[in-house]
């Protein structure tokens, strides 16, 4: 098995269809036909230079076209594209290659004076500089091309890094299994149908098109972050592009709001992050014939979930104003999902059928298995906080909390890290922060205890009127100390979207 098959059976169905374009710094296109040529030369580059299957290769290159040249090259040659963040520092780089150790580097030439400031990334054997010249490393040209490496399904053929919960790195290997599951998984639940056009600001997105043969058509953007883009490129390269759909955080979407008219897309879909019930209102009103998704998926398994704002009654729009959660609809037929009691994060050890039958609850974690769920870290750094065997099977960890109703559909809680216990009743953020919602005038809120008491932040928007007792007439029954409005509420740094809890806990005056 290896995924460059796929490519290759598209060069072959759709040669001269148009497969990646991208507007900076000149637009370009390549097809089908030409990107198969060139990730064919480039593997030859990675064979010719003595890589041999396994070995792994650091790709630190913008996502656009070269990137997912580099990237698809690796994998035919059956290596393991290992992307590391270089923004966390040269500590968190040096932990990063130290624990893996790779064979070859690829860097863009933006990226390539990194080398002088990294000493992890001096160590590696073999560099090439894509995109230009160096005396000092090879130059990044296609050589003969060869045929895909075979390899198992389990054989590793992405590696990315996070901070684990000891801050060291915790890296996420995804097997050439897994990433097909994955295709087929998101193949499905939203819709890729061949000849669409996709406007990318999700990378791995871009693999699931390629697979599907669509066109992904690179945001004009900064990628890494959502919150911040300029409207008015984004609907001239949808016009431009003939964009049909697009994949993105909710602060993507937030964004293009608040632009003089929002883009032409035909159908979205918005995750990565709690997508609330104003926003998905706000996107039906800005283009009512546009289809608009919410799916639940995290970077162990996605997608988990998903529901269409058409299939949401008014009875669930009620239920979300009064603290049920939100709302995310069915689990994809190939995920299994349970919801299990709330340990507080202790570890779980491997247990029979029957054991974990007793462990299900009306309300709890979420769990899940299947093809998809990433099955394990690296050297299992993160395995025993967020995995457990069931009868041999591996299940997964989410950290949220959620419910099942009697129709099948999940409703998220929010994190189980987030949860506030009061009087043997832990109150998750979702339950309180989605009534908040609804309230003219807010961005955002957040929930939290902070020195014992329990707090409600609202940012709200420029110019609203909100005031402090218009938040408490929503609360209801939930047990608040203080509610405060700011200017600003702390989220995480990937989707620009979810609150970051702990840095809010921790801010000045709390």
């Amino acid at each position: 098995m290896n995924l460059s098959i796929l490519l290759d059976d598209w060069a072959e169905r759709a040669p001269e269809r148009a497969a990646l374009v991208e507007s900076r710094p000149r637009r370009r296109v390549v097809s089908y036909r030409e990107l198969a040529e060139r990730v064919r030369g480039f593997s030859g580059e990675f064979r010719a230079a003595g890589l041999q299957p396994g070995d792994g290769v650091v790709i630190l290159h913008p996502v656009g076209i070269g990137f997912y040249e580099i990237l698809l090259a690796a994998w035919r040659a059956g290596l393991v594209a290992v992307i590391v963040d270089p923004s966390r520092g040269p500590d968190f780089v040096n932990r990063c290659c130290q624990r893996l150790r790779p064979k070859a580097l690829v860097v863009s030439p933006l990226a390539g004076w990194l080398r002088m400031l990294y000493p992890a990334l001096r160590r590696i054997p073999v560099v090439w500089q894509a995109g230009g010249w160096s005396p000092r490393v090879r130059r990044w040209v296609p050589a003969k091309g060869v045929e895909a490496e075979a390899v198992e399904s389990t054989h590793p053929a992405l590696v990315t890094f996070t901070s684990g919960t000891t801050g060291g790195p915790k890296a996420a290997v995804r097997s050439q299994g897994f990433l097909l599951a994955q295709h087929r998984a998101l193949a499905s639940s939203i819709s890729l149908r061949e000849g669409e056009v996709d406007l990318i600001t999700l990378p791995v997105f871009a693999i699931a098109n390629l697979a599907s043969g669509l066109t992904s058509v690179i945001a004009d953007m900064d990628l890494r972050h959502p919150a911040r883009v300029q409207a008015e490129r984004i609907i001239a390269q949808v016009a431009v592009e003939r964009v049909t759909r697009c994949a993105a955080s909710p602060a993507l979407f937030q964004a293009l709001l608040r632009g003089k008219a929002f883009p032409a897309f035909q159908a979205i879909y918005t995750g990565g992050a709690p997508v609330f019930p104003s926003l998905l209102r706000a996107l039906r009103e800005a283009r009512p014939e546009m289809s608009v998704y919410s799916v639940y998926g995290s970077t162990e398994a996605e997608p988990m979930a998903h529901v269409e704002e058409g299939e949401i009654e008014e009875r669930d729009w009620e239920r979300m104003r009064e603290g049920r959660g939100l709302l995310v609809g069915k689990p994809v037929p190939e995920v299994r999902l349970a919801i299990v009691e709330d340990r507080g994060g202790q570890p779980l050890a491997a247990m029979t059928k029957g054991e974990f039958a007793r462990l299900v609850r009306g309300r709890g974690e979420i769990v899940v298995a299947g093809d998809h769920v990433l099955q394990g870290y690296l050297d299992g750094v993160g395995d025993e906080e967020t995995k457990f065997r069931v009868d041999g099977e591996t299940w997964h960890r989410t950290g949220d909390a959620g419910v099942l109703d009697e129709r099948g559909r999940l409703w998220l809680l929010g994190r189980l890290s987030a949860g506030v216990e009061v009087e043997g009743r832990y109150w998750y953020p979702f339950e309180v922060e989605v009534r908040v919602d609804g309230l003219e005038g807010v961005a955002r809120s957040a929930f939290v205890e902070i020195g014992g008491r329990r707090w409600v932040f609202v940012e709200t928007m420029a110019g609203a009127s909100l005031c402090e007792g218009q938040v408490r007439a929503v609360l209801g029954e939930v047990p608040v100390d203080e509610v405060r409005l700011v200017k600003r509420i702390p989220v995480d740094n990937r989707h620009e979207a979810k609150v970051d809890y702990v840095k809010l806990r921790r801010w000045p005056g709390m």
